[in-house]
């Protein structure tokens, strides 16, 4: 699938928390009032070339750098994982591992940040320096006023 991007288009990434996981879709609202909506997963490239004023570049340029959660890799993973994000300007970043009941594992808090895209190891301890038991945790990465959240696992 292919999307060009003309004047006559106005396009934004809407992001939505489903349980613990994300979906991502692409709405394009077309002049007549027409919407279209791809999930991002679905889409192979975008063309940028049809841009013709600031206004559109910004746009987009706000929608590339804006605060973004991406999945942790390895997952499944033994005995350590990467959480991976992405801030658009420096600040503070808290990055908590919830273990399925709800406690809090680990928390990690990191001052001055600079804007971009980041990735934290979490070596798989918990917060008393033992290792965490095989299982299913949520981690919950905060930024300013904004928190998103994703799903791991732990195998032994």
């Amino acid at each position: 699938m292919r999307i060009t991007l003309s004047s006559t288009l106005i396009l934004f990434l809407a992001l939505f928390s489903m349980g613990f996981s994300q979906t991502c879709t692409l709405k394009v609202n077309l002049t007549d009032g027409t919407q279209i909506i791809y999930e991002v997963s679905e889409i192979n490239k975008i063309d940028f070339e049809q841009i013709t004023g600031i206004e559109d570049s910004e746009k987009m340029l706000n929608l590339i750098n804006s605060f973004k959660l991406l999945k942790n890799y390895p997952n499944p993973f033994n005995p350590s994982t990467h959480i991976m994000y992405n801030i658009p300007r420096p600040g503070q970043v808290s990055i908590k591992i919830l273990n399925m009941s709800g406690q809090l594992v680990k928390q990690i808090d990191i001052q001055n940040q600079k804007a971009g895209d980041h990735q934290v190891l979490w070596d798989g301890l918990t917060r008393s320096g033992l290792r965490a038991a095989s299982g299913i945790y949520i981690y919950i990465v905060q930024f300013e006023n904004r928190i998103l959240s994703n799903k791991m696992m732990l195998l032994k």
